[in-house]
């Protein structure tokens, strides 16, 4: 922000209290009717010079982004079930025109939104233009309240970068899980996603073949996953492969890898190799990791652990932990290189910084490695825990395992049967046969051969060869 913007946002906070006041006034006029309130507001406005509109929606505008934060934004989500019948700008704006404390409360305890009656069919336009419809009858003219266009496309695309970088997190806290728990009905939110899918699908698609990339890449994926559209893998490839002509790296990767798995295009690894290095060239993360994967197996480039390594350090570097776990795994398991614990945990701690649960759990595997010099069981079972709470499935077998078998903690069936529970939720077909063994011996549970047989089928079906070796024997 430049000397002079810093100078203009002080004079603009002298007038925040009145702003407040004047929300509050409207508000009590009008307390459980949000169109009325912002009808009883725009009019109070359109009594006010010029000037004052403007530092008004300015003021507005600057309180509305304070709440376009991913912390709101995911609680608005899971409790209307992905903005059935409302806007996530409705529900912020709506917050605003709720008055000061409503905003700071949101703040400090977003899944507090849950507490309050969230505004419905409430028009968009309604919440987000009052300002602008009352400065054009004072005027004529049309108002703009930021001072420069920059600043809203710049704070947008932070809230996009702040989104998909917390949610992996966010998706494992607590307080969001039981909103989820409480509130998100998947059908609802499926079909609403669908609905905005097919309102903008018009929009991408005329912007699309005026050559917006962002258009591109947003039908390439729809298309290419079948999210509200029918799967369509050559429109996917007509758009991803346009994206990716325009030098855009996140569509050469997914050309890359549209042409490693041969969607929508004869499968063809020496294309694909072509297209993840144009992308890892621009820094794309993912496309150096599956480069290196390509590497490694000799997929239409000659085998180079070296230079598979290297990529998949670049990888890392650049935000991926499942690069730098990529590498870990060679040292583990001594493939392409010398098995070297030590290299492998260093890769493995950098994964982990990068919140790579994988990585976590291979730190386990690490110490629990008996020709480990540092071997220790209580350190393994530590990693595991720590991966297992957060829902890694692997973590959730291997203390399932350890109760069951009484590995560095005692025996406990009952545990061991939670354990396996929650990783054969997440479909881990080893715990589905170990649920199996454990009602087949009447371990923890009654005995019962019928529900054993069960657990084998659906965990053979799965492919798990144990669980069909447990099935044969189940009916000789």
């Amino acid at each position: 922000m430049n000397w002079w913007q810093c100078i203009l946002s002080t004079i603009d906070s002298w007038w925040h209290p009145r702003w407040w006041r004047l929300i509050a006034k409207t508000k009590a006029a009008q307390p459980e009717d949000l169109a009325a309130q912002i009808a009883a507001l725009q009019t109070e406005l359109a009594r006010l010079p010029a000037g004052q509109i403007r530092k008004f929606a300015r003021f507005y505008s600057e309180q509305v982004l304070r709440l376009y934060t991913p912390e709101v934004w995911y609680a608005a989500k899971l409790i209307t079930s992905n903005f059935n019948e409302t806007n996530f700008y409705v529900i912020i704006g709506w917050l605003v025109l709720s008055g000061a404390e409503a905003v700071e409360e949101t703040l400090k305890n977003p899944t507090g939104l849950a507490r309050r009656q969230l505004p419905k069919n409430i028009p968009v336009e309604t919440v987000r233009d009052f300002a602008k419809v009352a400065y054009q009858q004072k005027t004529g003219a049309t108002l703009e309240p930021f001072r420069q266009l920059e600043e809203r496309v710049t704070a947008t695309v932070a809230f996009i970068k702040s989104t998909m970088a917390a949610m992996p997190e966010l998706k494992e806290s607590a307080p969001f899980q039981e909103l989820k728990e409480q509130f998100w009905q998947t059908d609802i939110a499926q079909k609403k996603s669908a609905e905005t899918v097919q309102r903008f699908l018009p929009i991408h698609e005329r912007l699309a073949e005026e050559g917006a990339v962002g258009s591109q890449i947003y039908l390439g994926c729809i298309y290419w996953l079948g999210k509200g559209v029918p799967q369509d893998l050559a429109k996917a490839v007509k758009y991803m492969r346009a994206a990716a002509y325009q030098n855009a790296p996140f569509a050469q990767a997914g050309m890359g890898m549209l042409c490693f798995k041969g969607e929508g295009v004869p499968q063809d690894y020496r294309a694909a190799a072509d297209w993840y290095r144009q992308a890892a060239d621009q820094g794309e993360a993912s496309a150096a990791r599956e480069l290196g994967q390509l590497y490694r197996r000799g997929q239409g480039v000659r085998p180079d652990y070296v230079k598979a390594i290297e990529l998949f350090q670049q990888a890392g570097a650049g935000g991926d932990g499942d690069g730098f776990n990529d590498a870990g795994l060679l040292y583990l398991n001594g493939e392409g290189v010398e098995r070297d614990y030590e290299v492998a945990l260093g890769y493995f701690n950098q994964a982990a910084v990068l919140g790579n649960l994988s990585a976590v759990h291979n730190q386990g595997v690490v110490h629990m490695r008996p020709d480990f010099a540092r071997k220790s069981d209580e350190q393994a079972f530590a990693y595991f825990t720590a991966a297992a709470q957060k829902g890694y499935g692997s973590s959730l077998h291997n203390l399932g395992f350890w109760h069951q078998t009484g590995r560095h903690v005692k025996k406990d069936y009952q545990k061991a049967l939670e354990w396996y529970t929650q990783a054969a939720a997440k479909g881990f077909a080893a715990s589905i046969c170990n649920l199996g063994v454990l009602h087949k011996n009447g371990w923890g549970v009654p005995k019962d051969e019928a529900q054993a047989a069960e657990f084998f089928e659906k965990s053979a079906a799965l492919g798990y060869a144990m669980a069909m070796n447990n099935l044969g024997v189940a009916f000789q």
